[in-house]
């Protein structure tokens, strides 16, 4: 945009020169005694060329200033969802961005759960960083990207979302770069339940408000991952956290993720599901839970009255399917970066997970 408006204003100068430069060849051929007329035109045009000349200046000036504040952002970010104590999770993530020789300038972490925060900076690898204070498992990157859209090392048309507690697969950088979204979409694997991976254009953001900068706990955060909203009636500050396609104007839907089994795949003796996005060649690790009805104590209605949470919000699979009547829902069943053939692997696991699917 600065370009134009610079080009814009050399036609303007442009144009000034030579309605000064008409106004001094006017006198050709005229008596003497007029000359003394046309040396007055000739300043006339002078200072009006300096005058000019001094509007481009204080103009390209204030374009300068915008630039520097409204830098032009990357084509596409992958934004990492972290934690402070994460850090086993997200050591084993890198380690097979760099595998796959994913470009690590293009990610930004980041880190909930800090006690102090820290703005957007370079970090090992050329990656960015940033830790925040708000608390919220896996919505930390939402809040953090809230608050920083427009940082000129964190600002993108397209965000790819992904949590440290993943890995990649060969194919999956491909995918990454050949990723199409529009600036008020949201791709999500399936309609619900995909661990909030998922990818957006950069107006999505701009939708979210302060939904996400508070502290989200487990509870809410599973109503949000199954595509409702999460209301907070009491403490500061009120509002709502909602899934992530009620930001969105179009929401395309491609193939769920696919279970693979259970793997210690951190070695500290708690078995995690492996969840294959066949699409993405993207891998998840999530921890089971015995009880999930522990996480959905004191929610909060609408009206600030306090309830237990019913099955079909803990499970929704049977439950209507309501969506905001603007969201244009687009099925999608389409392959991401046909170049690549994908083919279930799970590297360093353990092998047998590939080998349950019948079709691997």
């Amino acid at each position: 945009m600065s370009r134009t408006i610079c080009v814009a204003v050399a036609f303007v100068f442009a144009s000034a020169v030579a309605q000064a430069q008409q106004k001094c060849s006017s006198g050709v051929g005229e008596p003497s005694d007029d000359e003394p007329k046309n040396v007055v035109s000739l300043l006339q045009s002078k200072r009006q060329i300096n005058e000019v000349a001094r509007d481009v200046v204080s103009l390209l000036e204030v374009i300068r200033g915008e630039v520097m504040l409204h830098p032009a952002c990357a084509e596409r970010k992958l934004v990492i969802n972290s934690h402070v104590k994460y850090g086993q999770q997200l050591d084993r993530l890198v380690a097979s961005l760099k595998k796959h020789k994913f470009p690590l300038n293009d990610c930004v972490v980041f880190r909930g759960g800090a006690s102090t925060s820290a703005g957007p900076h370079a970090g090992p690898d050329g990656m960015t960083f940033v830790d925040l204070t708000v608390d919220s498992y896996d919505l930390n990157a939402l809040a953090g990207l809230s608050l920083y859209n427009n940082h000129s090392l964190v600002c993108a048309d397209m965000y790819f979302l992904i949590h440290d507690s993943t890995q990649i697969g060969p194919c999956f950088p491909k995918a990454f770069a050949e990723v199409k979204v529009a600036p008020t979409e949201v791709i999500t694997p399936g309609l619900r339940h995909f661990s909030n991976q998922c990818v957006f254009g950069r107006s999505v953001v701009d939708k979210f408000g302060n939904d996400f900068i508070r502290d989200v706990d487990k509870g809410r955060g599973f109503l949000v991952d199954g595509g409702v909203c999460a209301f907070y009636s009491f403490g500061n500050p009120k509002g709502k956290t909602c899934s992530i396609n009620h930001y969105a104007s179009k929401r395309s839907v491609i193939p769920e993720r696919v279970p693979l089994g259970d793997a210690d795949v951190y070695h500290d003796s708690l078995p995690r599901t492996a969840f294959w996005y066949q699409e993405w060649d993207l891998y998840k690790f999530i921890l089971r839970d015995s009880d999930r009805r522990l996480w959905h104590t004191s929610l909060v209605r609408p009206d600030g009255t306090a309830y237990s949470a019913s099955e079909s919000e803990i499970n929704p699979g049977s439950k209507k399917e309501v969506f905001q009547t603007d969201l244009a829902l687009s099925q999608q069943d389409y392959t991401l970066a046909p170049s690549c053939s994908r083919k279930c692997t799970v590297e360093d696991i353990d092998s047998t997970l590939c080998k349950r699917r019948a079709d691997a």
